[in-house]
């Protein structure tokens, strides 16, 4: 997995993915790498699930942040952010947690589609749009391997192709992480 490390205000952000970019979506908390909320606390496993956030929330993100356990509002709550709370999401606060939902606002660019999918990967979140790259249909995700089922393309946890069906890869979203839950900037 290629991943490259910057600094961003007073939070190290880890990006995942060829196109993501640097994004000041979490606010500040003491220098040095991202504490985050204490992960495997709640029994739900590492299952998928989610759905349609009903048309409140919209999203992006695809960059770990956020702050020390227990300091909820460190990220952005307000504009085009879709909120995925750990209260209504609890799985993403396992490794390896993941949910699909569609996002209100949200257009893949490739495919003009609104879902996405948000992940645990040991404590560093991402969302990468479920728009397979090469037929539009959806990708779903198990374990660190997002699998579309048209066609048989794969792709890693930075939305990159593993094998030779697609050849773009997903579209990245930037996320923030507090103690309350994981943020995608749409």
């Amino acid at each position: 997995m290629s991943a490259a490390e910057d600094t961003v205000g007073r939070r190290t952000l880890l990006l995942i993915g060829a196109a993501a970019t640097v994004h000041t979506a979490c606010g500040g908390g003491d220098p040095g790498p991202y504490v985050g909320p204490t992960l495997g606390s709640s029994d739900s496993g590492s299952s998928s699930g989610g759905g349609d956030d009903g048309g409140t929330d919209s999203g992006s993100g695809s960059s770990s942040g956020g702050g020390e356990a227990g300091a909820c509002g460190s990220c952005p709550s307000s504009g085009k952010v879709l909120e995925l709370t750990f209260a209504k999401y609890p799985q993403l606060q396992n490794h390896g947690g993941s949910v699909a939902v569609n996002a209100s606002g949200y257009s893949d660019p490739t495919c003009g589609q609104s879902g996405i999918v948000v992940f645990n990967n040991g404590g560093t979140y991402g969302a990468l749009s479920t728009s397979c790259t090469h037929a539009c249909c959806s990708v779903s995700i198990s374990g660190s391997t997002l699998h579309c089922p048209c066609h048989g393309a794969t792709f890693d946890l930075t939305g990159k192709p593993t094998n030779s069906v697609a050849h773009r890869s997903l579209a990245s979203l930037p996320v923030c992480a507090d103690a309350c839950g994981v943020y995608v900037t749409t």
